[in-house]
């Protein structure tokens, strides 16, 4: 589905609202539901980040890997480019700061875990992004990403064993190794 925001293109998939739909038909409401709202908060920053070094969204994707806001213009600088992929983790910093002295141990632990989750040195991640302007290097980011791939996949697994059938973080292993095949390096 297409349609016109101001000048901006948004388009969702049907991977997305299946993702979504999955979500909020296995996890608790209130969690997914915060979840989700957080995840908008996220995207604010890099909003407020594009925005801040002077570009304006053209086009939001919401897809299988969550929400992609793609720039007007394709020049931007590699300072501004990584300002603007570590300001969604760290709006999710921010906001888990304010809740943990707000007292919501919950919406803490939400915001911690997006922001480590967004920081992991894989492709369609920020972190990815992040590293890939620190390094310029596509190949290092690559081999990067797979030993990260790697590690929380064997994690995964031994978690899965020793919880007796929490699959969560296979799951999550399986969502990095579908983003780095089909992302290019």
């Amino acid at each position: 589905m297409k349609f016109i925001l101001g000048r901006i293109t948004v388009s969702i998939s049907f991977w997305f609202m299946a993702v979504i739909t999955l979500l909020l038909t296995l996890a608790p409401r209130v969690p997914a539901a915060a979840s989700f709202m957080f995840c908008v908060l996220h995207e604010l920053g890099h909003l407020a980040a594009m925005t801040a070094v002077g570009q304006r969204p053209r086009r939001i994707e919401l897809g299988y890997f969550g929400i992609k806001i793609v720039a007007s213009s394709g020049l931007i600088s590699q300072t501004g480019d990584f300002f603007i992929a570590v300001a969604g983790p760290i709006t999710n910093l921010i906001a888990a700061v304010i809740c943990y002295f707000a007292g919501r141990q919950d919406f803490f632990t939400i915001n911690l875990a997006l922001a480590i989750f967004n920081l992991l040195p894989v492709g369609v991640l920020d972190g990815g992004r992040a590293l890939k302007c620190i390094t310029g290097d596509s190949q290092a980011v690559r081999k990067i990403e797979y030993a990260c791939a790697i590690i929380i996949t064997a994690i995964g697994v031994v978690c899965a064993i020793y919880s007796k059938g929490n699959f969560t973080l296979l799951i999550v292993s399986l969502y990095l190794v579908i983003g780095i095949i089909t992302t290019k390096p």
